[in-house]
């Protein structure tokens, strides 16, 4: 999973942004419990004045506080028969001072103070403070979302591109290892589970540590002696989590496996729905598709059955948490060691820790089936490609010979071809001919090399064929396959395939093949659309076409593969008449 994750020091930049970005925003969530406890214990409790002592004092108190300590003259000073508070008092010097007798309310009341306007004044400017730390805490919030998606998508898109580059270039042995469709789930599906996860990173994965040691440090700083209850509430959810991840993980990997036998089951059903229907056989494709969907479903109840667990168990220890924070606080705030507000606060950092906890636990959810999709992904970007290092440039000028040619299939023990001796020289016209299943396309697929020979040697102007450059062998090769492949574009397109255009090659190459005649019949001519999969010509003119786009590639060799099987008999022999004075020319 790692090796894929790699691929992000592309976007280091804007993940640090976003980490920067992310701290800010830490802090900011941080500020919210401080400010409402300010609120509480000074803008309610203090009547909004922030001096933890006596603003001011009648004579009668002055003269009591007096008699108890006279340090008290260094730090008022009378005004209008009222002692003003002149001085900031220190800590010890507010113990000295404090008298209990003397009620500060009181106080305030015959001196004419006014503790309604100073205790509002107090909450606005707080309230002032939470209003701007809310915006600021919201635009980090659409920041990280828009860098998070910039960094999410494109990792998304180039690596797919990487996965289809290098599934390009596997062979066919590689491509029957994978199977075609389990390739085109780990391309699709399991890239948008990494593009998930990498969403959810930033927010979960980051932001929920940097937001719960916040939290933490602050409940050190409120009341050290009830950290405890932080450890406790802490060590429960953690292992929670562990023990769903060990249920959840295994499973997410068997449901990626059968829907890869889902994806198969749907291709074939619908690559073949003319057989089915022909045969009758829709029970059977259908049986065997609910009995992989019932599968899928029992796996996907089983994982749900765990994560369902995981919600009421949060939310059940964060509700048994408060209540135990509010139990202690109250023996400290009886005794006076703590206020009410410092016990509010300690409540939403508290709360910040579980939320920041209930957050990371999300990656249950999402964190199995990405590394599982992951490793798959893994799999196809280091299966190694044969790389070729000081090959010969592939030119044709005598002939190819097949030498006690023997070869069988990768995982197979029986040999399709034994001992094959043949030569075809240049300009020679060969046919092999052969019964159905007799492997006369193996023998095309070992020239081509998608296949390299059990025993024997393939020679090519004497030279073994493992010797060449397999993309210039290829570039030499002009193929007509059995089994058409045309891309949805148009019939010019087509037959082009990425070469350059040649009007008048172009127009040798329609007269021979008889895609003259079709392109006739549409009113856009070769501009005409081919849809997807051909549905929209016969086969016979699928394999015209086919032909066309062989011909026009410019090549030493030639190969047709049972190209005019769906050709009528005289269009065919047209066909075959008119390529041999191609050829001859």
């Amino acid at each position: 999973m790692i090796n894929v994750f790699v691929r992000l020091r592309k976007y280091i930049v804007l993940i640090l942004i976003i980490i920067a970005i992310l701290v800010v925003q830490a802090k900011l969530d941080l500020l919210l419990p401080d400010y409402m406890a300010k609120m509480i214990d000074v803008g309610i409790s203090r009547y909004g004045i922030e001096e933890n002592s006596y603003k001011v004092l009648t004579e009668n108190s002055y003269n009591k506080i007096y008699k108890q300590n006279n340090i008290v003259s260094k730090y008022y000073s009378k005004e209008n028969n009222y002692y003003i508070l002149s001085n900031k008092l220190d800590d010890n010097v507010l113990t000295l001072i404090k008298v209990n007798d003397v009620d500060e309310l009181r106080e305030y009341t015959i001196s004419g103070y006014n503790i309604k306007k100073s205790s509002l004044k107090y909450i606005l400017k707080l309230s002032l403070k939470m209003i701007l730390v809310t915006i600021f805490s919201v635009f980090c919030i659409i920041a990280v979302s828009f860098l998070t998606s910039k960094v999410s998508i494109g990792f998304g898109k180039e690596l797919r591109s990487d996965l289809y580059k290098k599934i390009i270039k596997f062979s066919f042995e590689q491509k029957n290892k994978f199977s075609v469709s389990t390739l085109i789930t780990r391309t699709t599906n399991d890239v948008n589970n990494v593009i998930q996860i990498i969403s959810a990173m930033f927010r979960l994965v980051i932001y929920s540590p940097i937001l719960a040691v916040g939290a933490v440090f602050k409940i050190f700083a409120l009341s050290f002696e009830m950290s405890w209850i932080v450890g406790i509430v802490s060590f429960v959810s953690i292992v929670i989590f562990i023990l769903i991840f060990k249920f959840v993980i295994p499973k997410y990997k068997k449901v990626q496996r059968v829907t890869d036998i889902i994806n198969l089951s749907i291709r074939e059903t619908l690559s073949g729905s003319i057989a089915i229907k022909s045969f009758n056989n829709e029970d059977f494709h259908k049986k065997r598709f609910d009995r992989n969907n019932d599968e899928l479903r029992n796996e996907m109840l089983s994982i749900f059955d765990y994560l369902v667990l995981l919600m009421p168990l949060i939310f059940l220890i964060m509700n048994l948490s408060v209540l135990l924070i509010i139990y202690v606080s109250a023996k400290n705030i009886e005794s006076g060691t703590m206020y009410v507000g410092n016990m509010m606060a300690f409540i939403q950092y508290q709360m910040q820790i579980i939320f920041s906890i209930l957050l990371f636990s999300i990656i249950s959810f999402i964190y199995p089936k990405a590394s599982v999709s992951a490793n798959r992904i893994n799999e196809i970007l280091e299966e190694k490609i044969y790389e070729e290092e000081n090959k010969i440039i592939f030119s044709f000028n005598d002939s190819i010979e097949l030498k006690n040619v023997y070869f069988k299939y990768p995982n197979s023990k029986k040999y399709v071809l034994e001992d094959i001796n043949f030569v075809i020289n240049k300009k020679e016209k060969i046919g092999i001919v052969g019964s159905i299943a007799s492997s006369k396309t193996t023998i095309i697929s070992l020239i081509e090399k998608f296949y390299n020979v059990t025993n024997g040697v393939i020679l090519i102007d004497g030279i073994n064929i493992d010797e060449y450059e397999t993309v210039s062998l290829r570039k030499k090769i002009s193929y007509c396959p059995q089994n058409i492949n045309l891309i949805e574009d148009t019939i010019l397109n087509n037959i082009l395939y990425g070469e350059e255009l040649n009007e008048k090659k172009l127009n040798t190459v329609l007269e021979i093949s008889q895609v003259k005649t079709i392109i006739e019949e549409k009113k856009d001519l070769l501009d005409h659309i081919i849809q997807r999969g051909a549905n929209n010509l016969s086969g016979g003119q699928k394999q015209r076409i086919a032909i066309a786009r062989t011909l026009y590639k410019e090549a030493d060799m030639y190969i047709f593969d049972d190209s005019f099987s769906s050709i009528d008999y005289n269009t065919s022999s047209l066909i075959i008449t008119k390529m041999k004075e191609f050829f001859m020319e």
